[in-house]
């Protein structure tokens, strides 16, 4: 899978922003006082999760464009699009009318309440692996404490690759 990569710093804060089709990981860099550790965050982020975990569990829609959709104020909205779905103009908060009119071959299933909650906290527990305190960041994301843990993998670029390896999907 294609990543880019790439750093920057604004003021005392180092952002390492690592992207890809399925997630994007940035590293937060926070400086501490002059000789004392800066607190080290990785922020995940994975905007095909819910879309994702269905077409794992329905293999049939894997190549298809499809949205998940929810009833908000009588009407039908959409509340997580496929990539495939995504390249053809449709965008989550839409409402499923437009969104056939502009493609109508489109495929809507019915939203899983609450499973994004499940996945994400499922996904937390499975990267203590890489930290001891994990959060969840709702709606589609993860926040890892990463102070003082990137020497158990020998370096950060090593630890960072070991996310990136395990979380590529």
């Amino acid at each position: 899978m294609e990543s880019r990569e790439h750093g920057s710093y604004i003021g005392k804060t180092e952002i390492f922003i690592i992207q890809n089709k399925r997630f994007t990981l940035s590293n937060h860099i926070l400086n501490g006082k002059p000789g004392k550790m800066g607190k080290r965050y990785a922020a995940i982020w994975f905007p095909y999760l819910l879309p994702d975990w269905w077409a794992r569990q329905h293999p049939e829609t894997g190549n298809i464009p499809f949205v998940l959709t929810a009833p908000a104020k009588g009407k039908t909205v959409v509340k997580a699009a496929s990539p495939l779905a995504r390249e053809k103009g449709i965008r989550p908060g839409m409402v499923l009318a437009d969104c056939k009119t502009i493609f109508p071959e489109l495929h809507a299933y019915d939203w899983p309440p609450e499973k994004e909650c499940r996945l994400l906290k499922a996904l937390g527990e499975w990267c203590i692996r890489f930290s001891p305190v994990v959060s969840v960041d709702a709606p589609g994301g993860l926040l890892i404490d990463m102070t003082g843990c990137a020497h158990l993998w020998g370096v950060e670029v090593l630890y960072r690759q070991e996310m990136i390896k395990t979380l590529g999907m």
